[in-house]
């Protein structure tokens, strides 16, 4: 039996258990909540966990090691830790950073090879670093001692400081933890001493708190890390209350995830995918457990942009780049007619290096009375090689022009084109998605859909291809030609000498 064979047989068995002994428990008056899986073998007390491109990293300060998990939760990397380590971001393909409290360092670490090593040379005024996060071309390091967040551009050092206060102007004495929401440009911070979450603008201003110390509802007795999702819910882990809170945007309490409600399980980090499967580490019982958090059913009047690919901060052929954006929106909304791509230079400031506008979209409409709205483009000029580009994109209307969304980086290379199995687009989807992929060299190739429950659902690749990027079509169907149902699927690509796994997510 092969070794994910094995982990989905356990997801399986775990399930039924804590089912039958009607423990697990979520409410649903809401959102809408369901659990997709867990990650037990090989954890040991986890911690801070970081998902992006499918992989998940889960950081355990006891054992001091970094775990890595493909996507169908499958061991690939783990590396010993040097530092006394705290938070966890990923900011390369297979680098992560973490915080060293004991030394006052920001360490790199290679999942690969292992190689540790300081990844900046000094930061002054550092004295607490509990917490990292990275976001496109920066990062932000949260010093818990003097309530400030230290906003770094690249390696190269400190950009701008974010000073947290309370409503008087006093610091904030210890904040553990934080997220970055790009929707409202914000931060989210946690309160540790009044229990509360803390909201700051991107340039320092405080906007609002929310949350209070007890046991009723929205309130948080000792707060773990926090989480926030596309639609701008934050989540929020209570390791002695044992459940997850969860609150919209504006801070107005949602409802609570109680699958931790146990002496034998404690909800510690927390984080979601693009996917919106939503992570959960717990340092006793469980491991890692997941579930998917339904997209947001009502849209009204209005226009979802999402930035689809290239992913940020993945590294790119500098010719032949796709660009694929995506918008959703309700079926009274005004009928988006096209799509406008910008490609910036290595700066900001920089001058355009690519653009295009009005691209016609595709149009699907599904079962939640949604429209969604996909278009692709392909510059006509090529873009330098080992250059840093940032991309943007925004909609039309037959009567407006909407607002640029937020730049994502992307970064090129002059490198022979490498196997890389991409993000399907739309996603999560309804009835039908993208699936694109490149191969180094001509090659055998097979391309399989699995359900959760590893279930082989149907083949959409089994030929000969030539080198190169590829892009297949699914229509929601398996093997037999009936649709399949709302949940998370596995698309995996198989070549002589590659295997690549992802997950998207099908939504009715």
């Amino acid at each position: 039996m092969s070794k994910d064979h094995q982990i989905l047989e356990k997801i399986k068995l775990f399930f039924r258990i804590v089912l039958a002994l009607g423990v697990f428990y979520i409410t649903a008056f809401a959102l809408e909540i369901e659990p997709v899986g867990s990650i037990e073998d090989s954890l040991f007390a986890p911690t801070s966990l970081d998902v992006q491109e499918d992989e998940l990293a889960v950081l355990e300060p006891y054992s001091k090691e970094l775990k890595i998990f493909s996507a169908d939760g499958v061991l690939t990397h783990k590396v010993q830790l040097t530092g006394d380590a705290y938070g966890l971001t990923k900011i390369s393909r297979y680098l992560y950073l973490y915080c060293d409290r004991d030394r006052k360092k920001v360490v790199a670490v290679n999942a690969v090879n292992g190689q540790q090593y300081d990844y900046y040379n000094e930061i002054d005024g550092l004295t607490d670093p509990i917490d990292i996060l990275s976001n496109g071309n920066e990062v932000a390091i949260l010093d818990a001692a003097n309530s400030t967040i230290f906003i770094m551009n690249d390696a190269t050092g400190i950009s701008r400081q974010i000073k947290i206060t309370n409503e008087e102007g006093a610091p904030i004495r210890y904040l553990s933890s934080f997220a970055y929401s790009i929707k409202t440009d914000q931060y989210y911070l946690l309160d540790q001493i009044e229990s509360t979450i803390r909201v700051v603008s991107s340039n320092g201003q405080m906007v609002k708190s929310f949350g209070s110390f007890g046991n009723g509802d929205g309130q948080i007795t000792r707060g773990g890390e926090l989480a926030v999702d596309a639609d701008g819910r934050v989540y929020v882990t209570d390791r002695y209350q044992g459940i997850v809170l969860v609150y919209n945007s504006e801070g107005t309490y949602l409802d609570e995830i109680e699958a931790f409600k146990s002496a034998v399980a404690i909800p510690t980090g927390i984080a979601i995918d693009d996917n919106g499967v939503l992570y959960i580490a717990s340092t006793m019982g469980l491991g890692v457990t997941m579930y998917f958090v339904a997209p947001q059913r009502t849209i009204d009047n209005a226009v979802f942009l999402h930035q689809q690919y290239p992913e940020s901060n993945a590294l790119l052929r500098s010719r032949n780049i796709n660009f694929i954006g995506l918008a959703e929106s309700s079926l009274e909304a005004d009928q988006v007619t096209g799509f406008d791509f910008q490609v910036l230079g290595d700066t900001l400031q920089s001058i355009i290096a690519a653009e295009i506008s009005n691209v016609s979209p595709e149009v699907n409409s599904n079962e939640l009375e949604r429209k969604q709205y996909t278009a692709k483009w392909q510059p006509d000029t090529e873009l330098e090689a080992d250059q840093k580009y940032f991309w943007r994109i925004r909609i039309r209307s037959n009567e407006t022009i909407g607002s640029w969304s937020s730049y994502s980086a992307f970064a090129t290379t002059a490198l022979p084109i490498e196997y890389h199995l991409e993000q399907n687009y739309p996603n999560p989807f309804n009835p039908s998605t993208h699936i694109g992929f490149s191969l180094a060299i001509d090659t055998k190739v097979t391309l399989d859909i699995y359900n959760l429950l590893g279930q082989h659902v149907t083949n959409l690749v089994d030929l000969d291809m030539t080198a190169g990027r590829h892009e297949i079509v699914w229509d929601g169907e398996d093997s037999g030609g009936e649709k399949v149902a709302t949940g998370v699927y596995f698309y995996r690509l198989t070549t002589n000498d590659f295997v690549q796994t992802r997950k998207m997510v099908l939504v009715k």
